[in-house]
């Protein structure tokens, strides 16, 4: 090989270019073909890893306040929400869990009951008990933790991040808006 002279900043540089054989310097195992590529029997694995089947029921709250007044143009259903949590009224989540798929019914102390249905790694609709309308693609992350990008798709519906996982024998549902400091933690007990 012959040297290459390159002048920068009125320095010269010397250099010969050299040719690296990276197939040849890597070990044998890290070798594209034995890293196991992303495939989806990854998420069925991560469906098999957690249960969410069951009757949960909420325990206890945080940073509901906070949410309560991020969603301050709905007055009139949040004092009837604040009033029914407050005299002990707890709403349940039924969910039925199939691998990735998921049935979950809330019941909820005030307005109407939900059932919804989605299959991970698929988009889906929500509807909330005030009429606002979501979309997401729900996905397996790390530890089994559910974790949906909500994106709205009527007036008033908002961005937000919805988790689901086990904290102990608890089931812990967050939701964490963009831009916003705080996360409202809600943890539920198996009935």
């Amino acid at each position: 090989m012959t040297e290459t002279k390159v002048i920068r900043r009125g320095r010269i540089y010397s250099f010969v270019p050299v040719i690296l054989d990276l197939e040849n310097l890597l070990p044998q195992s890290l070798h594209s073909e034995h890293i196991p590529a992303y495939t989806p029997e990854h998420t069925v694995n991560m469906a098999q890893s957690v249960n969410f089947t069951g009757t949960w029921k909420l325990e206890k709250s945080e940073n509901l306040d906070k949410f309560f007044a991020f969603l301050k143009e709905d007055a009139g259903l949040l004092q009837k929400m604040g009033m029914e949590i407050a005299k002990g009224n707890k709403p349940t989540q039924k969910i039925e869990q199939n691998g990735d798929h998921f049935d979950i019914e809330l019941h909820l102390p005030v307005k109407k009951n939900l059932k919804f249905s989605f299959n991970v790694g698929e988009e889906y609709t929500f509807e909330s008990p005030d009429g606002r309308k979501f979309k997401g693609t729900p996905v397996w992350e790390p530890e089994g933790t559910l974790r949906t990008e909500m994106q709205p798709v009527s007036d008033k519906a908002f961005h937000h991040f919805e988790t689901r996982a086990m904290d102990g024998d608890m089931m812990m549902w967050n939701v964490e808006i963009p831009g916003k400091d705080f996360i409202v933690k809600r943890w539920f007990v198996k009935q």
